[in-house]
């Protein structure tokens, strides 16, 4: 091996040592058993360069590890093994893409949500025999007046002075 050939390897060793590997190895099977970006893809396709299912699918792991700004997304993903694992350079990653993706799924979160939800299910066999339902309530301070989901009602928080928004959650035993 030549000097240029030895030191090329060392800076490509030292280039994939320096990448984070963090939770990765863990979510990011999850978030393909669960075919987030299949179905994403499904609901909002696009003639993106990167699809909008795997842009989902990124984000969701940058919330989970370590939430940034969207204008900084690229910057962590490139300090992360996700470009070698799904082949796409972090520079595509940037923050237009990432605001177009979600301009987009925004009409079909609903859908979206359902359809991961009933995928979590039957994936991993979950018994919805048993599921608490809770609702709580989260109040604001301030006029809020172009709101249409916040609003004066029974306040959990025994704030009836409040305008609020109630919760709601499914949690299964």
């Amino acid at each position: 091996m030549s000097f240029s050939q030895a030191a090329q390897f060392e800076q490509h060793v030292n280039n994939q040592l320096s990448k984070s590997l963090g939770a990765i190895p863990v979510l990011f099977p999850i978030l393909r058993r669960l075919r987030v970006d299949q179905i994403v893809n499904c609901h909002s396709s696009g003639e993106e360069e990167v699809s909008h299912g795997t842009t989902v699918s990124i984000l969701t792991l940058n919330r989970l590890m370590a939430p940034k700004p969207l204008y900084k997304v690229k910057e962590w993903m490139a300090e992360t093994v996700l470009e070698d694992a799904l082949g796409i350079s972090a520079e595509q990653m940037h923050d237009t893409r990432i605001g177009r993706t979600l301009d987009d799924v925004h009409p079909d979160l609903d859908a979206i949500w359902q359809d991961i939800a009933v995928q979590a299910v039957l994936e991993y066999d979950i018994d919805l025999r048993f599921i608490h339902y809770d609702i709580t309530s989260v109040y604001f301070e301030g006029e809020y007046t172009k709101s249409e989901k916040i609003d004066y009602g029974y306040s959990r928080d025994h704030r009836p002075d409040a305008k609020q928004i109630n919760l709601g959650v499914n949690v299964h035993q």
